[in-house]
């Protein structure tokens, strides 16, 4: 039982992080995304 508990907590630590990290990949490529189109409408 307490095995399966920390590696509850550990799952839920990933998934944090993940999720962070996925946010942030998220809003670096739609600036990318933005930006670009920006510069081809010059």
């Amino acid at each position: 039982m307490l095995l399966c508990h920390s590696q509850a907590l550990l799952m839920i630590q990933y998934g944090n992080i993940a999720y962070i990290l996925f946010a942030k990949f998220s809003v670096f490529t739609t600036t990318i995304l933005l930006v670009t189109d920006y510069y081809d409408r010059q």
